[in-house]
């Protein structure tokens, strides 16, 4: 289903039939008004309208037009307008929270298109009490304002606007929002420069008049890189999330753009590390170092770190970090991930997936250093190595001796041959003497299901299936004197669908003669202790 051009908490229904609607209404009025009490029924789905025009002939009259309008979405902004207009100083005022679209395509009149844009333009331009802006689609919204600009002179004229989430932006929504003087405060912009030629994104200009007030940015682009380098820094932001293609050259401009960061996450094109399949390790070795010299007095310390292994080796990321999660740990960036773990000194690290060929060839104390890691997340996969699940586990209860965890949350990652499969409902094919009586539940709902196939041998999953997750965790409490707390979460298998038969909170208890045992945890104590980021 489309999403409305409009969201509000209220509006009115179609002006022409509004208006004959009027003509009806009696002189005793509900103890809600007629405009209010007709907006409601119109936003509400088809059944409900129907429920409601059987009421009254003011209802009827005025839900009519919304079982046959030909263009719903725009006539929908044309009545909240009206609306509005009719006390536009009490109910502009009452708005808070504003969210849009381009409704462009909806219409079928051109002269409609230019009415609401100029009836929509009126209405923000007196909505001073706005602090919080969504619009999706908002260059083609800009772009083909038929009032040549006065939407864009409205939108800039928001004083009070604190949040801004913008989808699809380019060179026309960068122009506006740079005459505007709004403290905003977090701002989720997505340029589409694929759709929309245009420069880079030019932050200086875009946020013009947030350098004292942005505190958290979230800016994503479809084609191309942004434009870092401001004549001042923003000094207040502190969170900050970045998806693009670039930058090319590296996170010095940006570090030095937004010098206090505490929370950055980076989602790179090159993530994955296809990106730098071609180009040789000396080449890689050149541009760390060059990065390396760039940054060198930029951000000392990250609260949280969430990006990927080559990106942050390449971009000469340095700082001190306490918390850093990372997508992938494979064969191929281990090393690099071994050198920056030295570098970062994280407290706490997270693997979301550690791929089984890291112990292919690496010897176990290549993969894990000495470090202040207390609090470690890994979630095992076992879709590539060569090595057999049984070596794998024990390669890793030595990868982790070095460290001086204290808690350890070990996942494991593994799909199970399957087909699709149809299962029928026992509704059905009901029988009274067989089947449950109406108002109770069944186990099993009509429709298309994944259904396990062990027809082919599968080492890994018996090897999990089987696991004495205990014992398990015994391991590695032994292999790790410091261990606390161990966190097990085994697959989503069939046999596994019960919570507690998947997930082990387990506590690790430590005798004086150094027998090491361990122990479920209550559900309260266990909630309070793993915590998820």
């Amino acid at each position: 289903m489309d999403a409305l051009p409009l969201t509000i908490d209220w509006a009115t229904g179609l002006e022409p039939n509004a208006t004959d609607a009027q003509a009806l209404i009696p002189t005793r009025s509900p103890k809600l008004n007629w405009d209010i009490l007709i907006y409601i029924m119109r936003m509400s789905h088809s059944y409900s309208q129907v429920q409601m025009m059987v009421t009254c002939r003011v209802l009827c009259y005025a839900g009519g037009p919304s079982h046959v309008s030909l263009d719903p979405i725009i006539k929908k902004v044309h009545s909240f307008c009206l609306f509005v207009l009719r006390d536009l100083d009490r109910r502009a005022l009452s708005l808070k929270h504003l969210e849009l679209s381009s409704f462009r395509e909806s219409a079928t009149n051109v002269n409609n298109i230019k009415t609401v844009y100029s009836l929509l333009s009126r209405v923000i331009r007196h909505a001073k009490n706005i602090t919080s802006l969504a619009i999706v689609d908002v260059e083609d919204l800009l772009v083909h304002d038929p009032t040549e600009s006065s939407l864009s002179l409205a939108l800039a004229s928001l004083e009070k606007l604190q949040e801004v989430r913008l989808q699809k932006a380019g060179e026309s929504t960068q122009k506006t929002f740079a005459t505007m003087k709004a403290p905003i405060e977090t701002a989720d912009i997505l340029f589409d420069r694929d759709t929309y030629e245009f420069p880079e994104p030019d932050l200086a200009l875009f946020f013009r008049h947030a350098y004292s007030t942005l505190r958290g940015l979230r800016l994503t682009a479809l084609e191309g890189e942004f434009n870092f380098y401001t004549p001042q820094p923003f000094t207040q932001l502190q969170k900050l999330f970045l998806q693009s293609i670039g930058p090319e050259g590296g996170l010095s401009s940006l570090m030095k753009a937004f010098p206090n960061v505490t929370d950055f996450t980076w989602r790179d094109h090159r993530e994955d590390g296809r990106s730098f399949a071609r180009s040789v390790e000396a080449d890689l070795e050149t541009m760390r170092l060059e990065e390396l010299h760039r940054t060198a007095d930029c951000w000392p310390l990250l609260d949280s770190l969430d990006a990927a292994v080559t990106s942050c080796y390449v971009a000469g990321i340095q700082m001190r970090v306490r918390r850093w999660s990372l997508p992938s740990l494979r064969l191929n960036n281990a090393s690099q991930f071994y050198e920056l773990v030295n570098v970062l000194q994280p407290s706490c690290l997270r693997v979301r997936r550690m791929s089984a060929d890291v112990f292919d060839e690496l010897e176990a104390q290549e993969l894990f250093p000495a470090t202040q890691v207390k609090d470690l997340r890994v979630e095992l996969s076992f879709f590539r190595g060569k090595r057999p699940i049984g070596e794998v586990m024990e390669r890793l209860y030595n990868a982790l001796r070095p460290m001086p965890l204290t808690s350890i949350t070990l996942s494991f990652d593994h799909q199970v041959k399957s087909d699709w499969v149809f299962k029928r409902n026992r509704r059905d094919t009901y029988d009274p003497d067989t089947s449950s009586p109406e108002g109770t539940s069944t186990d099993d709902e009509t429709g298309f299901y994944h259904a396990e196939d062990h027809s082919v041998p599968d080492p890994i999953y018996d090897y999990i299936v089987s696991m004495d997750v205990l014992a398990c965790a015994k391991s590695l409490a032994e292999t790790v004197p410091t261990l606390e707390h161990v966190f097990i979460n085994l697959p989503w298998f069939e046999c596994f669908k019960d919570d507690r038969k998947r997930s082990w909170r387990l506590q690790v208890a430590r005798s004086a003669d150094g027998t090491v045992d361990v122990e479920k945890m209550g559900e309260r104590k266990s909630s309070r202790d793993f915590r998820r980021d």
